[in-house]
């Protein structure tokens, strides 16, 4: 017996089409059951940088609440940012038109989602457990899996690459380019990752491995600082990345510090491939000026394609 399962792709972190970054979403009715194999196999189908898994609510859960997972075409992963923001906007605007807040249940969390109907904005609450791990990536290492930011003059050159996982599983490198904002150009796709899980801290060395390079733009004066990124991972370039950015903006904001300050970012990323996006992060620290109390990601979203995969 042929069964199938309904789906819709999305662009996330934009309104124009065939822009941003795509995301699969695929709707898993009550009383179906998928092992974790089929799933691993059907975000390998969809092939982008991730799938999510959204359950339909049962009747016993809380109003506005909903289960979902995300996977990478090669592994589950606990939190991601364009999922959470797609998800939540397609829920927005096919399931809970009268509604303006919704909770969406990943393996890192609850994520409590706010909505801007006028702007079509999704405001996520995302969970976090920012660590800036102890080791950190000599600039050696950046440039044997970079030739191109050989020509890097100081402050980079002899200057070290900090680790940083918004949560655990999570975990990008960040490579400051600001002093020489071109050589973001120079950023390519290879094989190794310029951090290794045996750099990450001991209980902190699994999932996902990402390259960040970065530059600040000058300030405007408005209080939000604007940047230009990249993100390679698992041999790819991702157009828009919110976990990325989110682990991104904490660093910074702890940089900065301050008594429960409030930073907020806007980062565009996805230019050099031809998929623009932008991202909102706000990160507020808490009262020591030294920890992060809230990590809010904001983005928009646009329905692309919907149909039917099977399954058997």
């Amino acid at each position: 017996m042929t069964q199938r399962l309904n789906y819709n792709t999305l662009d996330v972190f934009t309104t124009k089409l065939f822009t941003g970054n795509q995301l699969g979403l695929i709707h898993v009715s009550t009383g179906t059951t998928l092992t974790q194999e089929q799933k691993q196999r059907i975000a390998k189908e969809f092939n982008y940088s991730e799938s999510v898994f959204l359950y339909e609510r049962r009747a016993d859960s809380a109003p506005a609440t909903y289960d979902a997972q995300i996977f990478l075409p090669t592994a589950e992963i606990p939190f991601a940012g364009h999922p959470t923001i797609g998800t939540a906007v397609w829920i927005f605007e096919n399931l809970e038109k009268n509604r303006d807040e919704i909770t969406i249940n990943l393996k890192a969390g609850p994520v409590p989602i706010k909505y801007d109907r006028a702007l079509g904005t999704a405001t996520a609450a995302i969970p976090h457990n920012v660590r800036v791990h102890s080791e950190q990536i000599p600039w050696n290492r950046v440039v044997e899996c970079q030739p191109g930011l050989a020509s890097a003059t100081t402050p980079l050159s002899g200057s070290s690459i900090p680790l940083v996982s918004i949560v655990s599983g999570v975990n990008f490198a960040l490579v400051d380019l600001t002093a020489q904002p071109d050589l973001l150009a120079n950023v390519v796709i290879t094989k190794d990752d310029i951090a290794k899980a045996e750099d990450l801290d001991e209980g902190w060395q699994d999932g996902l491995l990402g390259n960040v390079s970065y530059y600040i733009k000058p300030d405007q004066g408005d209080g939000i600082i604007r940047i230009r990124k990249r993100m390679m991972a698992i041999n790819l370039e991702d157009p828009a990345t919110g976990a990325a950015c989110s682990a991104l903006a904490a660093y910074l904001a702890l940089q900065k510090g301050g008594k429960g300050e409030r930073y907020k970012f806007e980062i565009e990323q996805g230019v050099e491939m031809g998929r623009p996006s932008m991202i909102f992060v706000d990160v507020v620290l808490k009262e020591d000026g030294k920890s992060v109390e809230m990590v809010e990601l904001k983005g928009q979203a646009v329905e692309v394609m919907s149909g039917s995969i099977r399954i058997c």
